[in-house]
């Protein structure tokens, strides 16, 4: 399932999901906590943000000023927690606040700006990273799919986990059938949300793979 922990302490631990699948994550989370001493519950009052650049810059140019950005959002009265996102960089600096707390009115500097979600997903798109439920189907996927072990999301190097066999072996074998991949549409119209999972076909109607999701002329 395609989460962000964030650790709070070491007692505790924050875990941003795709809120239309909760009642899934939750049931999927309660099976495997056993008889551990482990309480797990859903929080409402708390609201994630992104900071990240709208023009395009290396990892290596962005990680000063970001790791600048982060010390000072950490900081503020309301902010739960700030990182750098750990899939790179280049997605910017993830924050979580209290959900009374505007982020935007403590980042005085006139280059900030608030912008809807969507300029975001396209930021995502071109870097053929997914979130999500429909980006990341619950059950169907495989690390290397969707490239979480290119995004820090697995270990090769840690003890046994669920599934951990057979994405060790992909990973040392190489054996990968398919990955995410971004997609840009010819035309730059104003194409509509195909339906996920549409088939993508070449010019001899040979299929070539599945749209997972799109916006505008971007997709994956």
């Amino acid at each position: 399932y395609d989460i962000l922990l964030y650790k709070i302490t070491n007692e505790e631990y924050f875990v941003e999901y795709d809120s239309t699948a909760v009642e899934y994550l939750h049931k999927h989370l309660f099976m495997y906590r056993l008889r551990k001493n482990v309480e797990i519950q859903p929080v409402n009052d708390f609201t994630p943000w992104v900071i990240y650049p709208e023009s395009d810059q290396k990892s290596s140019e962005l990680l000063p000023h970001l790791d600048t950005l982060e010390k000072f959002s950490t900081k503020q009265e309301g902010v739960i927690t700030s990182v750098i996102d750990p899939r790179t960089s280049l997605l910017g600096i993830r924050v979580v606040t209290k959900k009374d707390s505007n982020l935007l009115t403590m980042l005085t500097h006139d280059s900030f700006k608030f912008i809807e979600g969507h300029s975001f997903r396209i930021n995502r798109y071109k870097l053929g990273i997914g979130e999500g439920v429909i980006d990341h189907p619950p059950g169907v996927c495989l690390p290397q799919d969707t490239n979480v072990d290119f995004l820090n999301g697995v270990s090769f190097s840690k003890g046994c986990y669920i599934g951990q066999e057979l994405t060790a072996r992909l990973h040392f074998t190489m054996n990968i059938a398919k990955r995410l991949m971004p997609i840009v549409f010819e035309a730059k119209d104003n194409y509509p949300e195909f339906s996920p999972e549409a088939s993508i076909v070449n010019e001899k109607d040979e299929k070539l793979g599945r749209l997972r999701s799109n916006l505008g002329q971007l997709g994956l």
